[in-house]
């Protein structure tokens, strides 16, 4: 009925993407920014999926033109933001995940994620600076909190530690949901506030978890650390790999 319309383009994109038809829906956004290339929809929609097909240039270059019509789209800069990273442009997909977390502060993904950047690429003070942005953004999201609490109790750089702080903030999310996970952290808090047999009895309680979890392949490495806080005085393990341990919480 209306053949040069970029919005029935969109909109029928969209459409084929909610039955799985991906490449007719890509096909269909293309043929809407033929028609109308700065429609912000088409742009964004297109990026993802572009994205998600593993065409990282392409899908940079449409959420960018997304972003140049919507400038405070938070979710075009998420996913700006993770493409950028996983073309391996650290410093581009910080600024996505810190336009994110400015236009809209209850995205915890967005804060974790780029918390995570900054820690694997050893930026451990500014790392945990965002932390303490996020937590005071979000001082209910028990994902942020664990984040917090992890990084105050096994932060590579040993000087921005704290111990007690950390017990607080890991008490607080193991109380909301008493897992393997969340006792571990609970065993590292404890073992940074040199409370030795304390970390041991919360890692044992992790072990134990992580058994009725039916995580098998995490127990010889919550074996091994419960064996450094029983012998070990001070029993803080700087040794951990902190953070590969801070990337699979923020993915769970």
């Amino acid at each position: 009925a209306k053949p040069d319309s970029a919005r029935a383009y969109a909109d029928l994109g969209t459409a084929l993407v909610q039955t799985g038809e991906q490449d007719q829906a890509i096909a269909a956004y293309q043929q809407a920014l033929k028609l109308a290339p700065d429609n912000a929809t088409a742009n964004f929609n297109l990026g993802v999926l572009l994205a998600q097909s593993g065409q990282l240039d392409a899908a940079a270059a449409h959420l960018e033109k997304a972003l140049a019509a919507t400038p405070d789209d938070s979710e075009a800069h998420l996913q700006l933001a993770r493409v950028y990273r996983a073309l391996g442009k650290p410093d581009l997909a910080a600024s996505h995940y810190r336009a994110t977390a400015m236009s809209d502060s209850h995205n915890a993904a967005a804060w974790l994620e780029g918390i995570d950047l900054l820690i694997k690429g050893g930026q451990y003070a500014k790392a945990q600076a965002i932390g303490e942005q996020a937590l005071k953004a979000l001082p209910s999201d028990g994902r942020i909190v664990h984040a917090m609490a992890r990084l105050l109790a096994a932060n590579p750089d040993s000087s921005l530690r704290d111990g007690p702080r950390a017990v607080t903030l890991a008490e607080q999310v193991y109380q909301a949901q008493a897992n393997a996970d969340h006792a571990e952290t609970l065993a590292m808090a404890h073992a940074q506030a040199g409370q030795c047999d304390e970390a041991a009895k919360w890692q044992q309680q992790a072990l134990d978890k992580a058994i009725t979890e039916g995580r098998q392949q995490d127990l010889p490495r919550m074996q091994r650390v419960l064996g450094h806080y029983r012998q070990h005085e001070p029993c803080a393990a700087p040794g951990l790999d902190t953070a590969q341990q801070q990337q699979d919480q923020t993915a769970r």
